[in-house]
């Protein structure tokens, strides 16, 4: 059975579907599209300021894996416990921030890695604040 009045919407729309899913699928089809989602709609309010960058390495893992794409906006200021992207003491990295009254800290998800701690004297160079991420599983 085809839904005649939810055509397809030209350009990089893809459907969003109405519901959420479980991990036991039910049969999708055209029934189920609640509306179309385009990136660019997505982002377009900050679409000056986003860009993409891959991540490297497991520091931030499980959230953040080897080779993800992150979304970052370099308009969003950063924020207590905020995904950031930047470099630190001429380092690139991928890091949550955490902002006390008294100092900063970069941590990462993967409990293996210590925290580090700014100090006045480190060279920072703030990027944005990670706003999404794509991964391919296959």
């Amino acid at each position: 059975m085809k839904h005649q009045d939810k055509a397809s919407p030209k350009g990089r729309f893809f459907p969003l579907f109405s519901g959420e899913l479980s991990c036991g699928l039910f049969g999708i089809s055209d029934d189920f599209v609640e509306s179309y989602l385009s990136l660019d709609e997505k982002y377009k309010k900050n679409k000056e300021s986003i860009f993409f960058v891959r991540s490297g390495g497991d520091s931030m893992s499980p959230e953040i894996k080897n080779e993800d794409i992150l979304i970052v906006d370099r308009s969003i200021e950063p924020f207590h416990q905020a995904i950031v992207a930047i470099f630190y003491n001429g380092l690139p990295m991928c890091k949550q921030l955490l902002i006390d009254r008294n100092k900063q800290v970069l941590r990462s998800f993967h409990e293996d890695y210590k925290d580090i701690v700014i100090y006045e004297t480190d060279e920072i160079n703030l990027f944005g604040v990670v706003v999404g991420l794509s991964r391919d599983f296959y």
